[in-house]
């Protein structure tokens, strides 16, 4: 894969995913990186602006497979302000909906039981990164147990242990690095 914004290397300007799929991750103090968000096609994103904020800084972004990306940098993203601010109006607008649904979205997840969590975002990846396949739907990502308990604030061991409830349960059919989710 191919990194394609550190942490401590700045990147700014806004950015839109024509093709492929980005991974946000936060590396902690041992050096270890976890993964925080999977971004697909059509998503926007920007870094260095600090009055208008898509959730992408201070995170690395590497991207999952082939992934072409366009976009503004930072000088052109300054004059395209200046000349079309009713454009960056509609833009913010859009990006302020899509930021009150994601703090919706967590706050719900808050009230949500552990196994509850884990299947709402499974459902979520499925519905953005999975492929059919008979009653199942595969999620076209490799996530290990530490990426999904860092996605729901969970434990390594939590995440393993309502992996074989929810496999138990015929709800989801877990494998190396991979889950599908039944239909």
């Amino acid at each position: 894969s191919y990194v394609v914004r550190l942490t401590n290397k700045p990147l700014e300007g806004l950015f839109c995913i024509r093709e492929g799929k980005l991974r946000l991750f936060k590396i902690d103090d041992l050096g270890r990186n976890y993964t925080v968000g999977i971004l697909s096609k059509k998503f926007i994103f920007r870094v260095g602006y600090p009055f208008f904020s898509l959730g992408t800084e201070s995170v690395g972004i590497e991207a999952l497979e082939s992934t072409m990306i366009s976009g503004y940098d930072a000088e052109a993203f300054n004059k395209f302000l200046v000349e079309k601010p009713d454009l960056v109006t509609q833009i913010l607008d859009l990006v302020s909906k899509g930021k009150g649904i994601q703090e919706e979205m967590l706050e719900t997840m808050s009230k949500m039981d552990l196994k509850t969590r884990l299947m709402y975002w499974l459902g979520q990846l499925a519905l953005y990164h999975g492929s059919d396949v008979g009653n199942y739907v595969t999620i076209n990502l490799k996530l290990t147990h530490e990426d999904l308990a860092h996605m729901i604030d969970a434990s390594v061991d939590e995440i393993k242990s309502n992996l074989q409830i929810l496999a138990k349960e015929g709800l989801i059919i877990s494998g190396f690095m991979k889950i599908s989710l039944k239909k």
